[in-house]
Protein backbone atom coordinates (compact mmCIF):
# COMPACT_ATOMS: atom_id res chain seq x y z
CA UNK A 1 0.00 0.00 0.00
CA UNK A 2 1.20 3.56 -1.19
CA UNK A 3 2.43 6.06 1.73
CA UNK A 4 1.09 8.56 -0.49
CA UNK A 5 -2.90 9.71 0.59
CA UNK A 6 -5.23 10.86 -1.51
CA UNK A 7 -7.94 13.27 -0.18
CA UNK A 8 -11.58 12.79 0.24
CA UNK A 9 -13.24 14.19 -2.28
CA UNK A 10 -15.75 13.45 -4.91
CA UNK A 11 -13.71 13.88 -7.91
CA UNK A 12 -11.18 11.25 -5.76
CA UNK A 13 -14.30 8.87 -5.80
CA UNK A 14 -15.81 9.01 -9.06
CA UNK A 15 -12.36 8.80 -10.84
CA UNK A 16 -11.54 5.58 -8.81
CA UNK A 17 -8.43 6.83 -7.42
CA UNK A 18 -10.19 6.13 -4.02
CA UNK A 19 -12.66 2.95 -3.13
CA UNK A 20 -11.38 0.58 -6.64
CA UNK A 21 -9.27 -1.81 -4.70
CA UNK A 22 -9.09 -3.81 -1.67
CA UNK A 23 -6.34 -1.26 -0.22
CA UNK A 24 -9.12 1.46 0.60
CA UNK A 25 -11.50 -0.56 2.14
CA UNK A 26 -11.94 -2.15 5.39
CA UNK A 27 -14.92 -3.89 6.65
CA UNK A 28 -17.25 -1.70 9.41
CA UNK A 29 -17.47 -2.91 13.02
CA UNK A 30 -20.28 -5.57 13.13
CA UNK A 31 -22.07 -2.90 15.66
CA UNK A 32 -21.97 -0.15 12.86
CA UNK A 33 -23.01 -2.74 10.26
CA UNK A 34 -25.87 -3.71 12.58
CA UNK A 35 -27.14 0.48 13.17
CA UNK A 36 -26.45 0.73 9.42
CA UNK A 37 -28.88 -1.71 8.50
CA UNK A 38 -31.34 -0.85 10.90
CA UNK A 39 -31.44 2.58 10.06
CA UNK A 40 -31.95 1.56 6.53
CA UNK A 41 -34.60 -0.60 7.25
CA UNK A 42 -32.32 -4.02 5.83
CA UNK A 43 -33.06 -7.34 6.72
CA UNK A 44 -29.89 -10.13 5.70
CA UNK A 45 -31.23 -13.22 4.30
CA UNK A 46 -30.18 -15.89 2.48
CA UNK A 47 -31.78 -17.17 -0.42
CA UNK A 48 -31.17 -19.97 -3.70
CA UNK A 49 -31.01 -19.01 -6.87
CA UNK A 50 -30.94 -21.60 -10.05
CA UNK A 51 -27.43 -21.24 -11.54
CA UNK A 52 -28.43 -19.20 -14.90
CA UNK A 53 -30.00 -16.57 -12.75
CA UNK A 54 -27.07 -15.77 -10.96
CA UNK A 55 -24.94 -16.35 -14.37
CA UNK A 56 -27.30 -14.22 -15.89
CA UNK A 57 -27.03 -11.40 -13.49
CA UNK A 58 -22.82 -11.90 -13.42
CA UNK A 59 -23.34 -11.09 -17.10
CA UNK A 60 -25.38 -8.41 -17.00
CA UNK A 61 -23.22 -6.92 -14.34
CA UNK A 62 -20.37 -7.95 -16.27
CA UNK A 63 -18.70 -4.09 -17.82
Amino acid sequence: MSDKLIRGTIEAWESGQLGATQAHAKRAPAELEAQVDEAMGLKPISICLPRSTIASCKHIADP
